[in-house]
């Protein structure tokens, strides 16, 4: 019907230049397919399944969306033309491996709605939709970590327990853990565990302090204090890296900025420093010898023997996981048996260009930066910190973020730069 405005029509012409409602649905289904506390370790699967069908539900309608504004042409470059191999090679690593093939197409899902995705919107509509749902899932996290401390109205909320038998407590946008594991609360906002909140808030502040054209103040306020709440070790450390370097850049014109986050760094080395439960929740991992802390240092050798005994095409996601919890389990291991390294975990699993395809990107994501190459080199082990602290194998939102090509991000300021590799040259 004439003058009806649907979805598809907003993508008919030119380049998006406003925030669209498709551009949030496929945000949140990004987020909510992987790694939300209701499909990643909740006793019903059915949770899981249904998220993982809806997310690859909207990857068809970014697909067509895209197509559709293009006119159905497709543009050729050797960027588009990784895409493809890597997508044919994840095909063929299936029939090779014979694993499970679920595993495999939503992987393919994966990095075909993280390309589609950041070639159907532009940086600008990403970000700003992704800070807006994340200012909402901050501020319910704070709210419920306040009824926590407080105890009020705390008891008579709705409460859970996920696969293993812990208890939580919801209010719909927060959840928080009811166990004594951890001596103070830790936020943990819709996500199955506080480092996983504490990784998105990072990601979150990167993008605000590098790869936006104007910095606000309270709300990079707002993400410190977020990330002050999940008391999350490798949060804290990627934290730090991450404000090290954003003192450590040239830009003149942010000087008051930078005083600000120096003196919020101080406090928050101060507070770890002199507050004994503080420096005992952030530290217990590595004095109490912590089993997931000795894991993540066993998934990267468990997947380097994986990688050993299939360099091309991997050994596939089942078979993977049975190597690398024996290796575990031979090293002591009782409890905690998951691959906590997404890089070295994508090649043990899906095999060699697969991980070239991300890590390829993830460099060039930190390396898009126009700064000197201290801080892209900091933000470089920051982001390669995080991912090898948690597997984020199964997660498409740690695949579209570096998909972005983020020299695009600022059209008339001087943010961000091209990245191209030498001699490659996109038509």
């Amino acid at each position: 019907m004439r003058g009806n405005n649907t979805i598809m029509n907003q993508y008919a012409s030119k380049p998006i230049q406003s925030t669209s409602s498709l551009c949030y649905l496929f945000i949140i289904g990004t987020i909510f397919s992987s790694d939300i506390l209701w499909v990643k370790v909740f006793t019903n699967q059915l949770y899981k399944s249904v998220a993982q069908y809806i997310y690859v539900f909207i990857v068809f309608i970014i697909i067509f969306a895209y197509y559709r504004r293009n006119h159905f042409k497709t543009k050729v470059s050797w960027e588009s033309g990784f895409f493809i191999f890597t997508v044919l090679m994840l095909m063929s690593a299936f029939f090779i491996t014979e694993d499970n093939i679920n595993a495999y197409l939503f992987k393919i899902a994966m990095i075909i709605g993280g390309y589609y995705g950041a070639q159907l919107f532009s940086f600008e509509e990403f970000y700003h939709a992704f800070r807006r749902i994340m200012f909402i899932l901050m501020l319910a996290a704070i709210l419920l970590y306040v009824m926590k401390l407080t105890g009020v109205g705390y008891s008579a909320l709705p409460e859970d327990h996920i696969s293993t038998g812990v208890e939580f407590s919801t209010i719909g946008l927060a959840n928080m853990y009811n166990n004594t594991f951890y001596r103070i609360p830790r936020a943990t906002s819709i996500f199955w565990e506080p480092g996983v909140y504490a990784a998105y808030l990072n990601i979150l502040l990167l993008l605000e302090l590098f790869y936006h054209e104007k910095i606000d103040n309270q709300y990079v306020l707002l993400v410190l204090v977020s990330i002050a709440l999940t008391t999350s070790t490798t949060g804290y450390i990627v934290l730090i890296l991450i404000l090290i370097a954003y003192i450590l850049t040239r830009h003149t014109d942010q000087l008051r900025g930078k005083i600000l986050i120096f003196i919020l760094l101080a406090i928050l080395i101060l507070v770890i420093t002199v507050n004994e439960t503080f420096l005992y929740q952030l530290t217990s991992k590595v004095t109490d010898n912590s089993e997931s802390f000795k894991n993540r240092w066993l998934s990267i050798a468990g997947n380097i023997l994986v990688i050993k005994e299939a360099p091309l095409f991997g050994l596939g996601p089942t078979k993977s996981q049975i190597i690398l919890e024996s290796y575990i389990r031979s090293q002591g291991g009782v409890r905690s048996f998951n691959n906590l390294n997404t890089i070295l975990g994508n090649y043990a699993m899906f095999g060699l260009l697969p991980f070239l395809y991300y890590v390829f990107h993830l460099i060039k994501f930190c390396f898009s930066l126009k700064s000197n190459l201290i801080v892209k080199i900091l933000i470089l082990i920051a982001t390669t910190f995080l991912l090898s602290s948690t597997g984020y194998q199964y997660s498409p939102f740690f695949t579209l973020i570096f998909m972005f090509r983020l020299h695009d991000v600022v059209e008339n300021g001087n943010s961000v730069q091209n990245f191209n590799i030498p001699i490659i040259q996109e038509e």
